[in-house]
């Protein structure tokens, strides 16, 4: 008998809480129409499209709203700036003309931007994460997500932004500024949370879950690596969504967080391998697991004892490698379905899955705008403790 765990429901979720299709207004070559849009029955508004862009240049007038801004060069809006400039590190300044804005209690909410950013309405200072300098020494990095009511306004309306990014291998306008009535801003804001409050719950009970099963059978390693493994994922998800942030929004975590989340997605990782390694044995060599132990060592290392601006160019590494160990797991869940060892399709149909999952993040992480960050989806099969006798995995078979 095998008990079935899954978590289909982020994708519902996702469906219900996401924006319903229509047309709606984009910012083309720096200026947004809004004539169009009502809030009210439109709902709120993502800034998307080609905002004016400036790079390593800095006048105090770009923020002014008369500024002539016509020989800027564009940027896509949500996305990066690396494949433009040719680096992540540096600065730069984006800028937009709404026109035809109308409505009451209106206001910005900006989730995060890589890695620094103050934004300009009208040129007065209007949201600010940490400080954007010129160089890494006048630079402060901070993540920390904004809903701010904007004032009355009439006519024109400009938004500068200026950005800078001296820690991290990506940099610029990762997530679009959205525009609302602030109430719904924050409805929609609390009900992410709430969304994303309910998986970590469900994981974590599932971690619990495969805890208790490992307390009952001491010699089941597989149950506690996917127990470690759910606690990494949950770690990770309080991490990537800034909720340490949001509890202590008077400091800044931006570099104990960046180890963190590196730390943990290293850890969760090497728990997860473990576990289909503890799963089929015969279908792992042990050469293979002691390459992924030195690469967890090595990323480990390096995320302890080097700052953000030296570790997060090894992210792009770490995702090559976390790639390719999916594929190499993918590869021995096959040998093992091949083999007939009890319940290998349904581990495979939950590897899967997660497989879906990796590929997603690492898309949303270095193409912003190409997809959603979908909440992680674990599909995991157990044997239950009350049937130990006919357990498919090899650590009591």
């Amino acid at each position: 008998m095998f008990v079935l765990l899954a978590l289909p429901c982020h994708v519902l979720l996702l469906t219900a809480c996401g924006d319903t299709e229509r047309e709606t207004p984009q910012v083309i070559n720096g200026v947004i129409d809004l004539s169009a849009w009502d809030f009210s029955s439109g709902g709120n508004l993502d800034l998307k499209g080609e905002w004016k862009f400036i790079w390593m240049k800095d006048q105090a007038d770009f923020a002014d709203p008369a500024y002539d801004d016509s020989a800027w060069d564009a940027l896509t809006v949500p996305g990066l700036w690396n494949g433009t400039t040719g680096s992540a590190f540096g600065f730069g300044w984006l800028r937009l003309r709404i026109t035809n804005l109308t409505g009451t209690n209106l206001g910005l909410y900006l989730k995060s931007s890589c890695r620094s950013y103050t934004l300009y309405v009208n040129g007065v200072p209007f949201m600010e994460n940490g400080t954007p300098g010129t160089d890494g020494a006048s630079t402060i990095h901070k993540r920390l997500p904004l809903i701010e009511t904007l004032p009355p306004l009439s006519g024109e309306t400009v938004i500068a932004w200026k950005i800078a990014n001296f820690a991290d291998y990506i940099g610029g306008p990762a997530y679009p500024v959205r525009i609302g009535i602030v109430q719904r801003l924050e409805d929609e804001v609390w009900a992410e949370r709430a969304v994303l409050l309910f998986v970590i719950g469900f994981i974590l009970m599932m971690c619990v879950y495969h805890v208790i099963l490992w307390l009952g059978r001491r010699e089941d390693r597989a149950s506690l690596c996917f127990a470690l493994f759910c606690l990494m994922i949950a770690a990770r998800m309080l991490i990537i969504n800034n909720i340490p942030a949001l509890l202590f929004p008077s400091v800044n975590l931006f570099e104990l967080s960046s180890k963190a989340e590196f730390t943990v997605t290293v850890l969760a990782w090497f728990f997860i391998y473990t576990y289909f390694a503890k799963l089929f044995r015969q279908e792992f060599p042990k050469i293979i697991f002691r390459i992924q132990l030195g690469c967890t060592v090595f990323f480990l290392a390096v995320s302890t004892l080097t700052p953000t601006s030296i570790h997060s160019f090894f992210s792009l590494p770490l995702q090559i490698f976390l790639f390719t160990g999916c594929v190499v797991i993918m590869i021995n869940i096959i040998r093992a379905l091949i083999r007939k060892r009890p319940g290998a399709w349904l581990v495979l149909c939950g590897f899967l899955v997660f497989l879906l999952t990796v590929v997603n993040d690492l898309i949303f992480t270095n193409m912003p705008g190409i997809t959603v960050s979908l909440t992680h989806c674990l599909l995991y099969t157990s044997p239950s403790p009350r049937d130990r006798t006919r357990s498919r995995m090899p650590s009591s078979a």
